[in-house]
């Protein structure tokens, strides 16, 4: 006897079920009801709509939730979805976990020639891309995640790509200064300052980073991420701040 389960193209949904028995005893054969039960149990997963079963679980645990969700997520991945729901799901983990490296970035392997090499991909940024998702309200959710854990390096690195698709960097700053009242010593917020005026490069940007440097200093001398910065402003920046300051310039500004 056979038992198989095909589907509407005629493949064979549980080929391992797929075997001869010998003998078989219909009164107490209890393969064919097993078959019928994995079917329904197929159909029923396909109909069922993840979200329902990880992203509302209000009462379940914390932890079993998060993992509920990295499971789902996992299984977007491998079928390459890009939509609206990825993004629920995502922002369900990285809340969770704002350093869920996953949740932000897939690693893909490829082997060639007996060797293999990684590839990063920004899954959240470009499911955002590929559905047309404004980018505003994308950043809010970044100010709440970087407020909330602003020593995790995944968050800034996303808030440059948002940054970069969106070219407005004026407003970055101000936010930045907020995150360093809490911690004036942070690197990662220092880091994305130093990458802010690099990248945009506008004499806008520049002008106030002197003045802005000052108060850190009147505010605690010692703090060496600040001189850092002041050096950075000084001479990593050259003539780029419009002011036609070039590095004796600057050497001589310092010494004063």
């Amino acid at each position: 006897m056979s038992c198989t389960q095909n589907d509407l193209s005629g493949r064979t949904l549980f080929p391992f079920l797929s075997m001869k028995i010998s003998n078989p005893s219909p009164r107490y054969s209890i393969v064919p009801n097993v078959c019928n039960i994995l079917a329904v149990l197929c159909l029923c997963a396909n109909l069922i709509d993840w979200r329902y079963t990880a992203l509302f679980h209000r009462d379940a645990p914390l932890d079993n939730a998060d993992k509920d969700a990295t499971d789902y997520f996992r299984s977007i991945v491998k079928a390459g979805e890009k939509s609206p729901r990825v993004l629920e799901l995502t922002e369900t983990i990285i809340r969770h976990n704002p350093a869920h490296y996953s949740a932000w970035y897939v690693l893909f392997c490829f082997r060639v020639h007996y060797s293999s090499s990684w590839n990063g991909r920004q899954y959240r940024y470009e499911t955002l891309i590929a559905i047309s998702a404004p980018l505003e309200p994308e950043l809010v959710l970044t100010n709440t995640l970087t407020r909330a854990s602003p020593k995790t390096y995944q968050v800034w690195h996303h808030r440059r790509l948002l940054l970069t698709a969106l070219r407005d960097p004026v407003p970055e700053l101000a936010f930045n200064e907020e995150v360093l009242k809490a911690d004036a010593k942070n690197y990662h917020t220092w880091s994305h300052r130093q990458w802010l005026l690099a990248h945009f490069d506008q004499a806008d940007l520049w002008a106030g980073e002197l003045p802005f440097v000052e108060r850190l200093l009147a505010d605690d001398v010692r703090n060496n991420s600040a001189w850092h910065h002041r050096f950075f402003v000084s001479f990593e920046n050259g003539n780029k701040a419009g002011t036609g300051e070039d590095s004796e310039g600057a050497v001589r500004r310092e010494l004063a």
